[in-house]
């Protein structure tokens, strides 16, 4: 059983190294450095995310026909504040650019690292599935079977994870067929005319 169970890990994470989308787990991991270890400029782009959330409540909440002096202050607000979330944003680029690059390598390396140990681990002559004896015939025995996992009287470790990786990149690829397929049996929506319900300065009367 304890076999078998490395199999099943070392099967998870020869999966997860070579299929696991990174990129969200990565920039959860930027998000939660810039809680954990704050600096100056991340405090202020905090603040300042939070200005323009409660700025954007207070302008949404009012009706800019009948508060139309206060909507408009909020609205130039909204726009200075979210000038300066901007470019706090840029101001950042180069640290956390720098922040996410170590993460990648570092959960790169996780996977990577775990897998090929629990590879070593479990030994690269491991047999997954015992084949009988005969079952192929002895040319495929030997040239085939033998050959290519690495062992004798069965599949090995690098043929079993070789044809489980083909699998799950098979199946991958016809979800992201599919989904692409749906997308583009989906009628096409009618352009929106962007000034339509749009508010108009009302005009002085005269």
């Amino acid at each position: 059983m304890e076999h078998l169970t490395l199999i099943l890990v070392l099967t998870i994470a020869s999966v997860a190294a070579t299929y696991l989308p990174t990129k969200h787990i990565v920039e959860r991991l930027v998000s939660l450095h810039s809680h954990v270890f704050p600096t100056a400029k991340t405090t202020e782009l905090a603040k300042l995310h939070k200005e323009r959330v409660q700025v954007l409540k207070e302008r949404d909440a009012l009706s800019p026909q009948d508060n139309y002096a206060k909507w408009t202050k909020l609205n130039r607000k909204l726009d200075a504040v979210t000038e300066k979330v901007q470019k706090s944003q840029g101001d950042l680029g180069g640290y956390l650019s720098g922040i996410k690059a170590n993460y990648e390598s570092g959960v790169k390396y996780a996977l990577n690292g775990t897998y090929w140990l629990l590879r070593f681990y479990v030994g690269w002559r491991s047999v997954v599935v015992f084949i009988p004896r005969g079952l192929f015939g002895s040319w495929v025995d030997m040239f085939v079977v033998n050959a290519v996992g690495g062992v004798r009287g069965g599949l090995g470790i690098v043929c079993w994870l070789a044809a489980v990786n083909c699998v799950v990149g098979v199946v991958i690829d016809g979800a992201r067929a599919l989904l692409k397929f749906q997308q583009q049996q989906q009628p096409e929506k009618a352009p929106v005319d962007p000034t339509a319900g749009a508010f108009k300065e009302p005009t002085k009367s005269q």
